[in-house]
């Protein structure tokens, strides 16, 4: 079912100007799940996701900490968090696609196709709605 995380808009990159991240990344799943078992030795290990949905969430916590600077104020320390939670995600992801094996690609691929199934059925959905 999806989650309240996202609402697709027209144009664009698919992401809408909420704060809120697409239904198929619904929090809780996607942080439990995202990574497999790692000690503070070893690094994260994610599953592979959209680039430009990263990047929409880092470029939108980017503007929310300049905001806090702008006024002068200290900038929450799980807003640093996840900024840098996202960077990492970025760097690690674009190192394992770099060097990925066709099996790999493909997987990126379909993980790609079920974003845009997921998507395409909140747009239906919230169209049936009347919710733009």
């Amino acid at each position: 079912a999806p989650s309240p995380q996202s609402k697709p808009r027209h144009g664009g990159n698919g992401r809408s100007s909420s704060d809120q991240p697409a239904s198929p990344r619904s929090k809780p799943k996607h942080e439990a799940s995202s990574r497999s078992g790692h000690s503070s030795s070893s690094p994260p290990q994610y599953k592979l996701h959209s680039f430009s949905l990263l990047n929409y969430d880092k470029e939108r916590l980017e503007r929310k900490i300049t905001e806090y600077r702008k006024n002068k104020r200290e900038t929450p320390s799980d807003l640093i968090h996840q900024h840098q939670e996202v960077t990492h995600r970025l760097q690690w992801q674009k190192a394992q696609l770099e060097r990925a094996s066709p099996a790999m690609l493909t997987e990126y691929e379909n993980v790609l196709q079920r974003f845009v199934q997921g998507l395409s059925e909140s747009v239906k959905k919230y169209s049936s709605q009347g919710n733009r």
